[in-house]
């Protein structure tokens, strides 16, 4: 493959990157809210909303460092982390 093709091949992979990663912050942002609601409202936290935000920020942490995008994939590590406790 050639220089340019490899570049076009890596610019085709960050643009697939981008948009689902705006489909995941979009798919995680109501997660977010029930928990938050969740917690005000009975004081309990539900394992299954903490787990499907944990699953979509693994995938994004996943994707990001096949990637090479160290920073986003370090940020969603301790997405991960907090997620955990």
């Amino acid at each position: 493959m050639t220089d340019k093709g490899a570049f076009d091949e890596n610019v085709e992979l960050l643009h697939s990157f981008t948009a689902e990663g705006m489909e995941m912050l979009d798919d995680v942002e109501p997660y977010l809210i029930e928990l938050q609601l969740s917690v005000e409202e009975s004081r309990q936290i539900d394992s299954e909303v903490i787990n499907s935000i944990f699953r979509l920020f693994h995938t994004m942490k996943t994707s990001a460092g096949f990637l090479h995008l160290n920073t986003l994939k370090s940020v969603t590590h301790e997405a991960e982390t907090l997620l955990d406790l």
